[in-house]
């Protein structure tokens, strides 16, 4: 679905979407609708997990093995993370597996207090969309965090790598507080 086009052309039995980058712009109702759909909680009271004041998506998985992509350096993410090292509660989700994600980031983080989690997308979405502080890496979840996050006005800060401004500028809708989104 690339275009609106696209969009309006979708058969009524279609039952599944492979997630890419679109050029569709949303509007406020729209992504309300989604987030809905998700079955996230937009008010914190409502919301199935506790809210972290630091939540970090580390896309990782296949990029370790991949030629034609990367995960984000941990020269430039790290600085980021370490920005919050006085920070209680720090999460760090991953697609990879705690250990592994410790492994590659813990000689370069400060705090003591940072938790390492694989848990399920959605619940990962949940936790990172209402978290105080959110740094996303390149992937689509960390997107859709961000513009979930920038179009209710949600958490203090969300940081993500300049790799993915254009999608971001993209979605959001009416080009909203693009100046709330802090690239790195």
């Amino acid at each position: 679905l690339n275009s609106e086009g696209d969009f309006l052309n979708t058969k009524p039995w279609l039952t599944v979407v492979r997630g890419h980058y679109t050029g569709i712009s949303l509007t406020k109702d729209e992504v309300s609708w989604l987030i809905s759909s998700l079955g996230l909680k937009p008010l914190k009271q409502e919301a199935k997990t506790s809210f972290s004041s630091v939540a970090v998506h580390f896309r990782l998985g296949d990029l370790q093995s991949l030629s034609t992509k990367s995960y984000i350096p941990i020269s430039r993410l790290s600085p980021i993370i370490n920005l919050f090292s006085n920070y209680r509660d720090t999460v760090i989700f991953s697609d990879s597996s705690p250990d592994e994600v410790k492994t590659i980031l813990s000689n370069s983080i400060m705090g003591d207090s940072v938790d390492f989690i694989n848990a399920p997308t959605l619940q990962v979405m949940e936790a990172c969309t209402f978290s105080h502080n959110f740094i996303g890496t390149n992937s689509k979840i960390s997107l859709w965090i961000a513009v979930f996050r920038i179009t209710f006005d949600l958490g203090e800060t969300t940081w993500l790598p300049r790799e993915i401004a254009h999608q971001v500028e993209t979605l959001l809708p009416e080009k909203i507080r693009l100046a709330e989104i802090h690239y790195y």
